[in-house]
This record gives C-alpha cells, sequence and structure tokens, in this order.
C-alpha cells in the first residue's frame, strides 16, 4: 500500500481496495506479454461459450463439403480418417456375457453375435449394409460435425424389417437438425438440441424432410424426438456445446487457398504448353511500305528454314516458366500443415512413402493412437448405443432367450474391435507378439486381435482344421503335436 492509499484507506476502505485490486491486475497482465496489447501483433481472442462458437457451423459445414466434393486433397484427408477409424470391416463385436462366475456363455455370445450378423445385411432404414452405413456415418460426421441416427424399433406400421431383428438406424445429415443459430432460450433449445439444466440433451427437434432436398418437398415442420432413440455424433472442442464443428474448420482456409494456387498454375501451364510464336518488324526507318500487312503463317516443323521474312524481320516465340519450380515444394508444406490439423498421415494423404522402417511406424504409431481416440468416440456414441439397442429387441421379440445362469450385469457386455494398426513388417511383427506371447506379457486373443481377427472365430477355424488334418493324416509343420517322436510312431502304428 502506498503513501496515497494509506491516506484513501481511513475515509474511504472500499475505493482504497478497489485500487490495489487494480493494482494487482496490472501487476498480473505485466507478467504476461502475450496479454498485453502491441502495436506489432494483433491479439484475436475468443470469448464466447461453446454454443457460441458453433454458431458457424453451417457455414463451415458447407465450405468442407464442396472442398469434399471438388478438391481431391481434402477428399483424401477425410477418406485417410474414415479408413482408419473405422476400416473395411467396421467396427467389430465381439459378444462377452458372464454367468455369476465370470465365465464368458460362449453359446449365448454366439446367439447374439449370429443375430449381429444377420442385422449388419441390412442395418438401416434405407437397406444399407452396417459397414457401409458406419462408414458414411463416419465421413458425415468428421466433414460435417454432426451426424444422427434415429433408432426405428419394435411394431412400425409404415415400415417394413427386412432382416429377423426389428431394428433399423434412420441416417439422419446435420441439416436435419435446425441451423445452430437457432435458439429457443424459454426451452433451452439450441440448434435443434433441447437440454435439461444440467446440459444433458432430452430432445431433439428434427425437420421432416432434408432443407436441400432435390425433389423440393420442404416441409421445414419439426418433430420432437427424446433422446434415447436419438444417435448423436458430435466433433467438439468445449463442454456443453449442443452441435460439433468439421474437422476441417482449422483448415478450411489453407485448403481453399491451395487449391486456387493449383489452379493457376495448372492455367499457366497450359498457357505455357501452347507455343507462341511472333514476328518482330525490327525499327520504324527499316519498314517498308510497300510490303503491305497482309497477314502472314508459317507452318512449323524440324529443322524448318525461314526464308520468307521481310527486311528486319526476325522470328521470336513466347517463353513461360510455368509450372513453377516452387509449386511442389510449397504444396507439400501446406499438405503437410492441413495434416497436422486435422490429425492425419502426411505419407498416406500425399501417397509419399518415404524413410525407414522406424520411421515409417513411428507415423503408423502417432496417426493410429490418434485414430483411436475418434475411434472410441464413434463407438460411445454410435455403437454402443446401437448394440445395447438390439439385444434388448432381440430378447423382447423372442430371438434370443438369455441363459438362467446369466449375470444380468454382463448382458451387454463386448469387445470393439476396430481397425488395427497395418505390420509394416511382418516378420518382425510376428516374432514381436509370438515373444510376448511366450513371455507371458500377451495372450493368444490379443495377438489375433492385432491382425483385426476375432479370436473365437479364428480358434474355432483353427481347431477344426487341426481335427480334419490329422484325420486324413496330413502333416504340417504348423502342428507341434508332431514334434514329440512318439506321437508320430503311435499314429503310424494306428
Amino acid at each position: 500500500m502506498n503513501i496515497l492509499d494509506r491516506i484513501i484507506a481511513p475515509f474511504a476502505p472500499e475505493k482504497a481496495l478497489n485500487r490495489l485490486r487494480a493494482r494487482a491486475q496490472l501487476n498480473i497482465l505485466a507478467q504476461h506479454e502475450a496479454a498485453q496489447p502491441s502495436r506489432t501483433r494483433k491479439t484475436k481472442r475468443s470469448s464466447g461459450s461453446g454454443d457460441a462458437v458453433a454458431l458457424h457451423g453451417k457455414s463451415l459445414r458447407e465450405q468442407a463439403r464442396w472442398l469434399d466434393e471438388n478438391y481431391d486433397l481434402a477428399a483424401g484427408i477425410l477418406d485417410e480418417k474414415v479408413k482408419g477409424i473405422i476400416g473395411a470391416k467396421g467396427i467389430l463385436i465381439e459378444p462377452a456375457p458372464k454367468n455369476n462366475k465370470g465365465e464368458i456363455l460362449t453359446d449365448f455370445a454366439a446367439e447374439l453375435s449370429r443375430l449381429h450378423e444377420d442385422w449388419s445385411r441390412s442395418a438401416t432404414t434405407c437397406g444399407m449394409a452396417r459397414t457401409d452405413a458406419e462408414r458414411v456415418v463416419c465421413l458425415s460426421w468428421l466433414r460435417d460435425g454432426d451426424m444422427l441416427g434415429q433408432m426405428v424399433q419394435g411394431r412400425v406400421n409404415v415400415f417394413q424389417f427386412r432382416t429377423s431383428v426389428p431394428l433399423a438406424i434412420e441416417l439422419l445429415e446435420a441439416d436435419y437438425l435446425p441451423a445452430e443459430t437457432t435458439i429457443d432460450s424459454k426451452n433451452n433449445i439450441v440448434g435443434g438440441v433441447e437440454r435439461n439444466a444440467w446440459g444433458q440433451p432430452t430432445a431433439f427437434h428434427i425437420y421432416k424432410d432434408h432443407p436441400g432436398n432435390v425433389l423440393g418437398n420442404w416441409n421445414l415442420n419439426t418433430k420432437r424426438v427424446p433422446a434415447d432413440r436419438i444417435l448423436h455424433l458430435k466433433l467438439t472442442r468445449r463442454s456443453r456445446q449442443a452441435r460439433g464443428i468439421s474437422l476441417l474448420a482449422p483448415v478450411i482456409q489453407r485448403l481453399g487457398d491451395l487449391r486456387d494456387y493449383e489452379h493457376a498454375e495448372q492455367v499457366a501451364a497450359k498457357v505455357a504448353a501452347a507455343l507462341t510464336a511472333y514476328i518482330k518488324k525490327g525499327e520504324p526507318a527499316m519498314y517498308n511500305q510497300n510490303q503491305g500487312d497482309d497477314e502472314r503463317s508459317f507452318d512449323l516443323g524440324p529443322l524448318m528454314v525461314f526464308d520468307n521474312l521481310q527486311a528486319g524481320e526476325e522470328v521470336g516465340t513466347v517463353e513461360s516458366n510455368r509450372p513453377s519450380a516452387l509449386l511442389t515444394p510449397y504444396r507439400d508444406a501446406m499438405l503437410k500443415a492441413a495434416c497436422a490439423g486435422t490429425a492425419s498421415s502426411y505419407s498416406t494423404v500425399s501417397r509419399t512413402y518415404m524413410g525407414s522402417y522406424s520411421s515409417q511406424r513411428q507415423e503408423l504409431v502417432d496417426v493410429t493412437s490418434t485414430n483411436a481416440v475418434f475411434q472410441d468416440q464413434f463407438i460411445n456414441n454410435w455403437t454402443i448405443p446401437s448394440w445395447e439397442a438390439l439385444v434388448r429387441v432381440s430378447i423382447a421379440a423372442g430371438l434370443v432367450k438369455p441363459p438362467k445362469e446369466l449375470d444380468a450385469r454382463t448382458l451387454f457386455d463386448a469387445e470393439y474391435l476396430g481397425p488395427v494398426m497395418p505390420w509394416i513388417d511382418p516378420v518382425k511383427e510376428s516374432n514381436s507378439w509370438k515373444q510376448n506371447v511366450r513371455n507371458g506379457h500377451a495372450t493368444d486373443a490379443e495377438a489375433v486381435r492385432a491382425r483385426g481377427r476375432n479370436p473365437a472365430v479364428v480358434r474355432a477355424k483353427r481347431l477344426k482344421e487341426v481335427e480334419r488334418n490329422r484325420e486324413d493324416g496330413l502333416v504340417t509343420d504348423t502342428d507341434p503335436y508332431y514334434d514329440k517322436p512318439e506321437k508320430a510312431t503311435d499314429d503310424a502304428q494306428k
């Protein structure tokens, strides 16, 4: 407290205290240069809530769609992410219901797997297979920021299920929700998402028809659907954010500028490829009025000689330095930045595979770990709710009967298997897993899952194969049974 504060304090203690607070805040700002205004650096700030940040989601979504439709690199980034998150076989489910002793009920799990496989043939209301639907859902989720699915289950008068399981998912793009700027503060609705005081979604207000329907049947009336019937995927970076933001949002401007630059270079290269010649007339004093101004043309060919030029004339060509030698390094630098902003693999997007085994593996590890984050979000918000709905509907419809020894708490237990990190050197990877299993650091099931396979299916096929080989007397080096001489002797005697 300085002298002036001491004088003010007895007469106006509140003002003296405010002076002390203001001085303390100024001292804090003085310690952080980034918080101080500067002539050489313009500070840009974001002070809105999570919902305020998402207000421009519609504009970003439409720009991202345009890039996906018209720019190969943008499409490559999105396709690479979908491939790493969903893969070719989609998210596989390995049911694991248990009894009271903690043992997996294999027969019951097999029945659930059979029903899931049957349902996967036509999992959506429009008849798409589950794997195709998951790829479309993932692409829309990453590109648009939002993707929804309405679970149609049980008896529905106007819908015919295509599988034995009375469950189908109606895929709804982000446009089916009103724009992010549509706010109803009275009912706590933001962008079509109705929430309670704690921020939990309670219902979704969905358009009955797509606002951009090409048939022109624009029905902008909405219907209120309870949240427990809706699957909602959204990309968020803030808490209490009702709507998501496109994955391409941080790099939209960079990709747009890069596309424009590449297009300009392509046009310049086309102009440069069209050889253009001109005739230089020389000085004005050399011009002969009697030679006339008739247009002349010359046939160009290899080793040709111009022998009909007028006095003072010479032939020249228009040269161009396009395409620019800086195009490739500039494009590569911008693409690396775009891949960094979207957590994508530059090598995969650019189709440039260089480096040692260690460097390639490190890139795969980094990209696989980031894809695992997106994969976890997809499983938690789409796969698990749809799997639980499938189990409930199957039991209610009498398609499967839970065994008496089932522990009800484990009814929905399952292993969810997504794409795994590919092997760069199969020999090294295989030997590594073999050593881990022998040392007790891993299990056979984990080694099988590392290849993206279902351990139960692989084990059943392997048992059948070994049994048939022994019955037919077929000896292979993959069966350690014959490593013991006495076993081979016994079988020979039999």
